[in-house]
């Protein structure tokens, strides 16, 4: 019997810290998925999976980031402050 290949992560610990990030913002503002959804024009499902943190979902894209960063009232700057800590080492971990 062989070990089944360890499964890799889908997103690294950076997609990660930077879908909780706007997650928080989206909160910071008070602004409900739905209606946060509608103002950004995609789906309510489309916003929960860019916003998800287990091992599925949507990835951010550049051009998604900012429009949350026009929809949420932030600058890109406090979207990804703090987000540089991540080390690459921490890219490929296998999941457990």
């Amino acid at each position: 019997m062989t070990n089944p290949k360890p499964k890799r992560i889908k997103f690294s610990p950076y997609m990660l810290k930077l879908k909780a990030k706007v997650k928080e913002l989206r909160i910071s503002r008070c602004l409900p998925m739905l209606e946060a959804a509608d103002k950004l024009g995609i789906s309510l499902k489309t916003l929960e999976d860019y916003e998800a943190l287990r091992n599925y979902g949507a990835h951010l894209t550049p051009e998604i980031i900012c429009k949350m960063c026009r929809v949420y009232g932030f600058s890109s700057s406090q979207i990804y402050l703090n987000l540089s800590h991540v080390h690459d080492t921490e890219l490929e971990r296998p999941i457990r």
